[in-house]
């Protein structure tokens, strides 16, 4: 009987799990980016570019969104995104995936996977924040405002 009184407990810790992937190549800097274009995603149904768009905003970069066809000249950067979301009495976003790739020779500069497989998941905002702190702290731009 005590073995089973602790199920209710492990399940509860197991459902917090999140895991966060990053990988920035060899010399790239992204504290030296100033212009960001975010591609935004054809089956983007819940705002998940916004979110992007208003948070690296926050950051104090010049960030823009939609088709590539419309990415500005002064662009630097550009981030390619996928979102995956599931249905448990709500909808929530369990993983979003980030590639920033190089605007003129979409070379591949970074990427990060942050993933949340459950009910109890932060907001969709959190989870996007997540993992672009990720990627901007690991070159000491995070937070930084002009």
């Amino acid at each position: 009987m005590k073995q089973t009184a602790w199920l209710p407990v492990v399940a509860l810790l197991l459902a917090g799990c999140s895991s966060l992937a990053v990988r920035v190549e060899p010399k790239v800097d992204l504290s030296r980016v100033h212009h960001i274009f975010i591609e935004v995603s054809a089956t983007d149904n819940n705002g998940v570019h916004r979110m992007m768009l208003e948070d690296l905003r926050r950051r104090g970069f010049t960030v823009y969104s939609g088709p590539l066809t419309m990415m500005p000249r002064p662009t630097e950067v550009y981030i390619e995104y996928k979102d995956y979301w599931t249905w448990d009495i709500k909808n929530y976003l369990v993983q979003v995936d980030l590639k920033v790739r190089d605007a003129r020779t979409q070379n591949l500069l970074a990427s990060a996977q942050y993933f949340k497989p459950t009910g109890f998941a932060s907001k969709p905002e959190e989870i996007v924040k997540r993992a672009l702190d990720a990627l901007f702290k690991k070159s000491g731009r995070s937070g930084r405002s002009r």
